[in-house]
């Protein structure tokens, strides 16, 4: 996903069957968060600037309007993860 000025690009991507990506970014160094997605409710969203945190946010079905900056979405994804395993 890559929320672009104009417009947001969503690619998928063809791995083979039993290609574990959490696994082989982790290998590459990136720091992987398995979140669950959140039903999104049919009501108008908080007015907000739309950073790459709302672009998440929103691709998630996030409603969290004081999650602002990369390190606290991080946060709450990560507290997310860590209840539902």
């Amino acid at each position: 996903m890559d929320a672009l000025a104009h417009k947001t690009e969503v690619m998928r991507i063809d791995l083979p069957d039993g290609f574990n990506l959490p696994k082989w970014l982790e290998s590459q160094g990136d720091l992987v968060v398995i979140c669950p997605k959140h039903p999104a409710k049919p009501q108008a969203l908080w007015p907000s600037i739309f950073s790459c945190v709302e672009a998440v946010k929103r691709a998630l079905g996030l409603r969290e309007p004081f999650i602002l900056t990369p390190w606290q979405l991080y946060k709450f994804l990560k507290t997310s993860s860590e209840r539902t395993s």
